[in-house]
């Protein structure tokens, strides 16, 4: 809460709830194909999977491969 003055203003949460069923249909989370392997938005540590797989394309391509 925010004081202000000798006043405080309450905040409001708002959230959401969902049931099993109903993320049980959720379309699944969208993925990026990148040197031949498929890494999942929202993932945790995207950024370092991809960065790894662009490294090892350009190994496999390369005359150190």
């Amino acid at each position: 809460m925010a004081t202000i003055g000798d006043r405080q203003d309450g905040g409001v949460v708002l959230g959401y709830s969902y049931s099993a069923r109903v993320l049980a249909h959720d379309p699944p989370p969208p993925a990026v194909r990148i040197a031949g392997r498929s890494f999942t938005l929202g993932s945790a540590n995207v950024a370092q999977a991809v960065l790894t797989a662009q490294a090892h394309d350009l190994v496999e391509r390369s005359a150190l491969g």
